[in-house]
């Protein structure tokens, strides 16, 4: 009798163990498949590759010539020829060279916007009460005179 226990015991183990691994091989492939876009997704301009470079020529780095990069690839949307990245994202869009002094002169902008935002007063509460604490010090000074 316990011989066929324990092999019913082990019978039980192996199948949740097979049930375990089918459970997380296919979950496994779902997150995989919905991680690499479809090559359609690619924005215009662009084509999907498994293994583009991880530093492509963007607008910010055009002037200075293709970056020095590791050998490593990455997965992403690279651009047709006479087109280059807006940025390093790789499935960012690709325009051509005269179009990235719309996208920097937007950025230069947008951070000049940012700084004036930086320099405008801000309303503090504290600094009113204590301007009136020294209104009334200053008043009970000149009422004890």
């Amino acid at each position: 009798m316990s011989g066929n226990t324990a092999n019913s015991n082990s019978l039980i183990t192996t199948l949740i163990c097979i049930s375990i691994y089918l459970i997380l091989f296919i979950s496994l492939n779902k997150s995989i498949a919905s991680a690499i876009p479809i090559v359609d997704e690619c924005p215009e301009h662009s084509t999907f590759n498994p293994c583009m470079t991880r530093c492509p020529v963007t607008c910010s780095n055009f002037h200075s010539g293709p970056p020095e990069c590791l050998s490593i690839c990455q997965v992403g949307c690279e651009c047709q020829p006479g087109f280059i990245k807006v940025t390093k994202n790789p499935w960012g869009p690709c325009v051509k060279q005269y179009e990235c002094q719309l996208y920097t002169l937007n950025s230069y902008n947008n951070k000049q916007q940012q700084q004036k935002r930086n320099r405008l007063p801000i309303h503090n509460p504290r600094r009113k009460i204590s301007q009136m604490n020294r209104l009334q010090q200053l008043n009970r000074t000149q009422a004890n005179m």
